[in-house]
């Protein structure tokens, strides 16, 4: 019987263990961060990752390097879960920076999906930019 209790205690804890790594956020900072997209995000607790895609993501991918993706992803990813309106700032070791800020949240063929406004200063450059994302399947942001 002692062993049964075991196996079962056992079993519970790798399926815990299991539940933990699925919901570490996970980060796609674009098809040419290749090192960067296999990296551990250090972003730890209740938020999802964001994934680059669609017209926002292509903005995002022109503007930043890889590098300062990884930067600004681990804090829109903070943004994402914040309430409207919150101002999130980001910086890389090169001296890029910009803020985020979630600007509306709605509902979209049943996806939860937020709007929002980036503004960041990359290699002397100003961009301003509005962009959607929407929270897919998967529990990750997902850029459109």
């Amino acid at each position: 019987m002692a062993r049964i209790i075991a196996l079962v205690l056992g079993l519970a804890g790798l399926l815990i263990a299991y539940t933990e790594l699925r919901s570490e956020p996970k980060f796609f900072y674009g098809e040419d961060c290749e090192a960067e997209n296999g990296a551990q995000s250090d972003v730890k607790g209740e938020v999802s990752g964001v994934f680059l895609s669609g017209e926002a993501g292509k903005k995002v991918a022109a503007q930043l390097t890889c590098a300062e993706r990884v930067a600004a992803f681990a804090v829109y990813a903070k943004a994402f879960e914040a309430p409207v309106g919150t101002l999130f700032d980001w910086s890389a070791k090169a001296g890029s920076h910009g803020t985020f800020r979630i600007t509306w949240d709605y509902e979209n063929q049943g996806l939860h999906c937020r709007d929002f406004m980036r503004t960041d200063y990359v290699r002397k450059q100003r961009y301003i930019e509005q962009g959607a994302a929407c929270r897919q399947s998967d529990r990750n942001w997902h850029f459109h």
